[in-house]
C-alpha cells in the first residue's frame, strides 16, 4: 500500500501540475505506460507507471476529491421512531 504524503517535493509538484502527463525523469510525454489497474486500500489509491523512453518507473498516488451522480431513485425511505 502507498501512503499519501502531506507535502510535495518540487519535482512532485511539477509532476502534479503537469497532470502526470510527463515523465518526472526525462520529461518525455509520448511513452508513458500504466502497469495494471489502479489499486485501492483504506482510502488510498495508486498505480505503477513506467517511461518507455528512459526506463524510469514510479507510482502515481491519487486523492479522493468528492463524488458525482448520486442516484437516490431506488433508496427506500427510512422510518423514524
Amino acid at each position: 500500500m502507498v501512503m499519501r504524503k502531506d507535502t510535495l517535493t518540487p519535482a512532485e509538484l511539477k509532476y502534479v501540475l503537469k497532470l502526470g502527463l510527463e515523465c518526472p525523469n526525462c520529461h518525455g510525454m509520448d511513452n508513458l505506460y500504466t502497469e495494471g489497474r489502479v489499486q485501492t486500500d483504506d482510502g488510498n489509491a495508486w498505480q505503477s507507471i513506467d517511461c518507455g523512453s528512459c526506463g524510469a518507473t514510479w507510482v502515481d498516488t491519487y486523492t479522493l476529491t468528492g463524488f458525482t451522480d448520486l442516484d437516490l431513485t431506488h433508496v427506500k425511505e427510512i422510518a423514524h421512531a
